[in-house]
């Protein structure tokens, strides 16, 4: 495999577990919410670093969040650390409107990393294998989609695909 494309927030960005996707949907539209002081995956690197062409796919309903988003991976220094060029982020207004970007954008990842079942449904026809990195345990798996919970199990199951 080539390419890879992940989701920031939820997979990238590492948010705890007890948040429910009621609770980080909140998040995501509060105003005056802070994401920086959240850590990132450390085993995250280094699954990245294993593929020559990463993109970044993150549901950003506003330039604001656009911005938060871009201001965490800058604090964390993520484009240094993983080596993924600072335009391979990508932005759509929803994660059921990620397939339809990377259609549009001409991306072609062989495999998609997302933490929305929406997301990875909008990927069905686009992505050869979809993952659904399910770090709150217990949303509906989407059909096709592979689960893992954390980012050595991904690690792992990118080792057999």
């Amino acid at each position: 495999m080539q390419s890879i494309g992940v989701d920031v927030g939820g997979v990238i960005i590492n948010v705890p577990t007890r948040i429910t996707p009621d609770m980080w949907a909140a998040l995501k539209l509060q105003p005056d919410a802070e994401i920086l002081p959240v850590a990132p995956l450390i085993q995250m690197r280094n699954t990245l670093a294993k593929f020559p062409h990463v993109c970044l796919v993150s549901a950003a309903t506003d330039a604001e969040m656009r911005d938060r988003i871009l201001s965490w991976l800058e604090y964390w220094h993520f484009w240094q650390i993983t080596g993924v060029p600072k335009n391979c982020l990508h932005f759509c207004d929803s994660p059921s409107k990620k397939g339809e970007l990377c259609r549009e954008q001409r991306l072609k990842p062989d495999v998609f990393v997302d933490d929305t079942p929406a997301a990875l449904a909008s990927l069905e026809m686009v992505v050869p294998y979809r993952i659904f990195f399910d770090r709150r345990e217990g949303e509906l798996q989407p059909e096709g989609a592979v689960r893992v919970t954390s980012w050595c199990d991904l690690d792992i199951l990118l080792r057999t695909l």
